[in-house]
């Protein structure tokens, strides 16, 4: 890695960095290349020559009129999604309870 170097990939043109780069490789003190390469390391954040994104690949919202619970994986399985059946309001607040009180404990 180095500015003057071909890369198929991202570079940053910094004489600093460079110097770094070569005095890190030119060195077989362990201890002396590591600080080499902290700074290094030190001077490619402080430039930021790279904003790296991240974002959502989806958003899902679920009704509570079907059945559905997200697995921990974070792989989707929509396929797995059934209409809730209707119960009556006395055993829709009993469910409700014993679902917040689940919750809660």
């Amino acid at each position: 890695m180095s500015s003057s170097a071909a890369s198929p990939g991202a570079t940053t043109a910094t004489k600093d960095l460079d110097e770094l780069i070569l005095a890190g490789r030119s060195t077989l003190d362990q201890k002396k290349r590591a600080e080499i390469y902290s700074k290094a390391q030190k001077l490619l954040s402080d430039d930021a020559a790279y904003v790296f994104k991240w974002g959502l690949h989806g958003v899902w919202g679920i009704s509570n009129r079907v059945n559905y619970e997200a697995p921990r994986d974070e792989i989707d399985r929509m396929w797995l999604v059934t209409p809730r059946k209707k119960v009556s309001a006395a055993l829709g607040l009993v469910l409700r309870r014993r679902r917040r009180a689940i919750d809660v404990g």
